[in-house]
């Protein structure tokens, strides 16, 4: 089994998408568990100047067990800006 996709990054700001840090992006999904396991990553449904309202999640993660979700939960919430808003 896996755990639904989880919102790891939330917009605080209203704006437009500016750069997406890809190194944090896969240190992000290898603490989810990519590659080794099938169903773990992340989803990012948003491009560089596409328009955000406050509260919408930037980026969504896959993991397979709870334990992984939380380990990249954790790293999200302290790995400073992943998806820049620019006002």
């Amino acid at each position: 089994g896996s755990w639904p996709p989880w919102p790891a990054s939330m917009a605080t700001t209203s704006g437009r998408v500016g750069q997406i840090d890809n190194r944090k992006l896969s240190r992000l999904a290898k603490l989810a568990g990519a590659p080794q396991r099938a169903a773990a990553g992340v989803h990012v449904q948003l491009r560089r100047g596409d328009p955000v309202e406050v509260g919408q999640p930037l980026l969504f993660l896959h993991a397979q067990t709870r334990g992984e979700l939380d380990y990249a939960l954790d790293y999200a919430r302290s790995a400073g800006e992943i998806v820049q808003v620019l006002r």
